[in-house]
C-alpha cells in the first residue's frame, strides 16, 4: 500500500505510517489476558448521569493519599507515549497461494470499519491469497448471513473485524461446523470458548486503551480528577472500554467519576445536550473522557459553548484526525489512545495465513498500542492518521515469503 493512498484515507481512529527515528521504539504489546464479551451498560442512564467511582476530588476518606496510584499511572503512560517502530510478529507464514480468506466486516458505513476491511484485503493480496468480504451491518441477521456466505464460498479462513460472537446469530457456529478457522481483529470476544475462533489480533485493545486513558488522567491530575465519562452500551468494545476505565479509576481514592450513557447510533444529536447538562450541573468536573472520538469531539464543542475551555481537559479513543488536530491546536482535547488499524489487519491476516498453512498461532496475536498527547503529536503526519509502525506492510511482507 502506498503512502499516497494512506494520505487520502480518513480512518476512524488511526495515523499514517511515517514516524521519525528520534522517538524511542518502545511499545506496549497487547497481552494474552482474557476479555469479557458480556453486554450491559458501562454506567449511568440514557439522558442522565451517575457517580460510579472514587470519592470527591481532592479528598480521601481513608486519610491516605493517591500518591501510589499517581506514581504507577505515570510509569504506565510514559511507556505508552513512546511510538512503536516494529511489528510484534517475527515468525514467517507458509504461503499457500490461491486460498480464499473471507472478511466479515463491521458496518462498512462506519469509516473505521471500511478502512480496516480494506487493509485486510491489502494484506491478503500481499500474502498471495484471494480476498472477499461481506458487510455485517448493524444486525445479527445480516452478520449471520455473512458467515453463511463465507461457508458457501468454501473459505479457507474467516477474518472478522469488530464483529463479536454476541450479535452474530449462529455465524460463528456455522463456521465451526464447516471447520473454517476464525481470526478476530479487535473483535472483543473472549479468547477462549468462542466457536471456531483460533486467535485475535488486538484482543484486549479496548480495555487497554481505556486503562491507559485512566492512568493518564490520574497521573496528569495528580490524583485530583473529577471525570465525566461518556459511555455507551450498543457496541461490545464500548462496553469493555467503560468497564476497564472505571476499574482503573477506582485505584485513585482522591478521584471521582461521573458517567453519562449515550446512544452510539444517535449520539451526534443526543449526546451534546447530555454532556452540556452534566457540565452545567457540576462545576467541579475537570476532565471529560469519551468512549470513542466522535463523542469526544462533541464534548470539545460542548465545553466551548459553556465557556469552560480553561478548566476542563478532554481525552478520547481511536485517534480520529479531527481529534488529533484538537491536540495539535491545544483546543481542550489533550490525549488520545489508539492502535494502528493497518497493523491490526495485517496481524490478523498473518495469523490466518499461518493457520491455513497448519502452523501454530498464539491465542492473542499481539499488536502495538500507544498514547498521543502534546509531547508526540507533532510527529503525526499531516493526514492525521496512523496505520501502524513505519513500513509495517513491508515488515509483514518479509514474513509472507
Amino acid at each position: 500500500m502506498s503512502v499516497d493512498k494512506h494520505a487520502v484515507h480518513r480512518r476512524s481512529g488511526w495515523w499514517t505510517a511515517a514516524m521519525p527515528a528520534v522517538l524511542a521504539a518502545v511499545a506496549l504489546s497487547l497481552s494474552a489476558c482474557g476479555s469479557s464479551s458480556s453486554g450491559g451498560s458501562s454506567g449511568g442512564a440514557s439522558g442522565g448521569s451517575s457517580t460510579v467511582a472514587g470519592t470527591s476530588a481532592g479528598s480521601d476518606p481513608s486519610g491516605g493519599s493517591s500518591s501510589a496510584a499517581v506514581s504507577q499511572a505515570n510509569a504506565a503512560i510514559q511507556k505508552a507515549l513512546a511510538v512503536p517502530t516494529k511489528i510484534q510478529e517475527t515468525e514467517s507464514v507458509g504461503r499457500q497461494s490461491g486460498k480464499l480468506i473471507y472478511n466479515v466486516s463491521c458496518n462498512l458505513a462506519i469509516v473505521g470499519c471500511g478502512e480496516i476491511s480494506g487493509e485486510v484485503g491489502d494484506a491478503v493480496k500481499a500474502l498471495g491469497d484471494k480476498f472477499a468480504r461481506c458487510n455485517a451491518g448493524a444486525t445479527a441477521t445480516q452478520a449471520q448471513s455473512c458467515f453463511t456466505n463465507a461457508v458457501n464460498a468454501h473459505a479457507a479462513a474467516i477474518v472478522v473485524n469488530d464483529v463479536p460472537e454476541i450479535g452474530s446469530g449462529s455465524g460463528y457456529r456455522q463456521a465451526q461446523s464447516a471447520h473454517i478457522p476464525i481470526v478476530g481483529a479487535f473483535s472483543g470476544n473472549n479468547l477462549k470458548g468462542v466457536p471456531g475462533q483460533v486467535t485475535q489480533a488486538a484482543e484486549n485493545a479496548p480495555q487497554l486503551e481505556a486503562k491507559l486513558l485512566a492512568d493518564y488522567v490520574i497521573a496528569k491530575s495528580g490524583g485530583k480528577a473529577h471525570v465525566l465519562y461518556i459511555s455507551e452500551n450498543q457496541d461490545n468494545d464500548g462496553v469493555l472500554r467503560g468497564k476497564s476505565f472505571l476499574a482503573e479509576m477506582k485505584k485513585c481514592t482522591t478521584c471521582q467519576v461521573t458517567t453519562v450513557l449515550t446512544n452510539q447510533n444517535t449520539q451526534t444529536t443526543s449526546a451534546p445536550p447530555q454532556i452540556t447538562a452534566a457540565l452545567q450541573k457540576d462545576q467541579s468536573i475537570n476532565w471529560v473522557i469519551g468512549n470513542q472520538d466522535t463523542v469526544s469531539a462533541l464534548a470539545v464543542t460542548a465545553i466551548d459553548q459553556v465557556g469552560r475551555q480553561s478548566s476542563i481537559e478532554v481525552g478520547g479513543m481511536d485517534a480520529d484526525p479531527q481529534n488529533i488536530q484538537y491536540i495539535k491546536q491545544g483546543r481542550v482535547q489533550v490525549v488520545d489512545a489508539t492502535v494502528g488499524q493497518g497493523e491490526v489487519a495485517y496481524a490478523a491476516v498473518w495469523a490466518a495465513g499461518r493457520v491455513i498453512a497448519g502452523q501454530k498461532v498464539p491465542l492473542a496475536t499481539p499488536v502495538n498500542i500507544w498514547l498521543i498527547d502534546k509531547s508526540n503529536v507533532s510527529s503525526v503526519p499531516k493526514s492525521g492518521v496512523f496505520f501502524g509502525p513505519t513500513n509495517y506492510q513491508s515488515q509483514f511482507g518479509a514474513l509472507f515469503k
